[in-house]
């Protein structure tokens, strides 16, 4: 059973792929940072099962991002010595998926009875889903740019992988962070792919058996 989860562990990264952008593309146009308070309450009422639906979307993808992420790190453990880069790289993907958590959190509150709302609340809530993305890219360049050295140095995947996602890493800090973003979801299928084959050309580890000696009589 330990051998079926670590093989199929990696395909982790393929759902989490699917469900992110399957949630970005149903949560569709949302409300500016310039929007009303009234707006924001009017569009979140009208499309209020869409976003409910993005939120649980968004809520499975952070846990199949952790899954992955655990993969990946236990692949790089038995390939690398770097286990510092390792580490910084498996607290990227809990920053990642700590910060799907927040987006999550705030669509259940902007759809959650919104004819309750203060237009100034509901504002400043709109303001938070459309801004509160540093700790999303944080999370990504932290564990791109880990798992990009380690890759390169161990060659733990292809080196090209590796200087690719180095590059990816360094374009999440900058103003078109939102590209990287969408370049990790591609990384994400490739890596999630290579794991799941290399995993399966892996041996099973063979239980030796003792049999007991019978001492000779005498």
């Amino acid at each position: 059973m330990t051998v079926f989860l670590r093989r199929v562990a990696p395909l982790a990264g393929l759902a989490f792929a699917a469900l992110f952008l399957a949630a970005f593309l149903v949560s569709g146009n949302s409300p500016g940072t310039g929007a009303t308070g009234q707006h924001v309450i009017d569009w979140y009422t009208k499309h209020h099962d869409q976003q409910r639906v993005a939120a649980f979307l968004l809520a499975y993808a952070a846990l199949l991002a952790l899954i992955f992420g655990g993969s990946l790190r236990s692949y790089l453990r038995a390939r690398s010595d770097s286990r510092a880069a390792i580490n910084v790289a498996s607290a990227g993907f809990v920053l990642l998926a700590a910060g799907l958590g927040v987006f999550s959190s705030l669509s259940f509150s902007l759809t959650d009875d919104t004819r309750k709302y203060e237009p100034a609340a509901a504002q400043a809530l709109n303001v938070l889903d459309e801004d509160f993305f540093v700790i999303l890219l944080v999370g990504l360049a932290s564990l791109l740019l880990a798992t990009g050295f380690v890759i390169v140095v161990s060659a733990a995947l292809p080196r090209w992988l590796g200087w690719v996602t180095l590059v990816v890493a360094v374009v999440a800090m900058t103003p078109v962070g939102f590209f990287a973003l969408l370049a990790f979801i591609v990384w994400s299928v490739v890596v999630s792919v290579l794991l799941f084959i290399r995993e399966r050309k892996q041996p099973s580890a063979s239980v030796a058996v003792a049999t007991p000696q019978l001492a000779p009589a005498g």
